[in-house]
Order: C-alpha cells, then structure tokens, then sequence
C-alpha cells in the first residue's frame, strides 16, 4: 500500500479497531487477515470499469479479524444481526468512514459480500464526498 493509505489504515487500526476489539471480546487484535491492497487491476475485476484505488495501493480489503486465542471472526460474520459479534463489527465498518473516503462490505454489493473495502479514492471535485455502504 502508498505511504499515505498506511499511515491513514494504521491509525485506523490503533486509535479504533484494536480498542474496539478487546472492549468487546475481551482479547487482543493481533492480526488482520487481509485480501489485496496493491493489485494493478480494474474495479471488481471488471475489464471494462475503471481503474481500482487497489491498482495504486490506495485501498485494502479486510476479510476477517485475528484475536489473541487465535480465533478467526470474519467480517462476513456482520450479516447474522443476532449476534453480538455483528455488532462490534458493524461498529468497525461504521468507524472506518471517518478515516476513509471508501467504505464498502456485507451488504453493499455482491463484490463486497465477504469482506471490508476501504480505500482513500477521490470522489467528484473534492475529497470531502464519502461513499459509506
């Protein structure tokens, strides 16, 4: 990933997603288990969209976070709304469209059905329009 994106994912990371997981499971966060986030390709792999925020390492999916007793929760896991483990991820997604312009995951298209996309793409003539599905 850019520098920038890194620093942004990272803050992310520390000031929010580390916090928030061991508030609620109790454990520590020590692993994000991660799909691309440098990959030179076009938007949902569709040749004829444009260019991905992934294509200039300016995004990065999260497919599930890794605890302390090496539990495994992932982020599909946002959809079973009973589930006390929903909630927390649900807080996650909804935390990440303060640090990114691009929030997609479970819910928001079949693209995203399995994991978190965040990235820090400009949208229309200014950074300040946020996309947070």
């Amino acid at each position: 990933m850019n520098c920038i994106f890194a620093k942004r994912f990272t803050a992310w990371v520390s000031d929010i997603a580390a916090p928030v997981v061991r508030a609620h499971t109790g454990e520590a966060l020590i692993a994000i288990v991660t799909g691309s986030s440098f990959e030179c390709r076009n938007r949902n792999g569709d040749t004829t969209a444009k260019i991905s925020e992934h294509a200039s390492g300016n995004a990065i999916d999260i497919a599930a976070f890794r605890l302390a007793d090496k539990e495994s929760l992932p982020v599909a896991n946002v959809q079973k709304t009973e589930d006390v483990e929903s909630r927390w991820l649900m807080a996650l997604r909804i935390s990440a469209c303060g640090y990114f312009t691009t929030v997609l995951g479970p819910g928001s298209n079949a693209a995203h059905a399995e994991h978190y996309h965040f990235d820090l793409g400009i949208h229309g003539k200014s950074s300040n329009y946020r996309i947070c599905e």
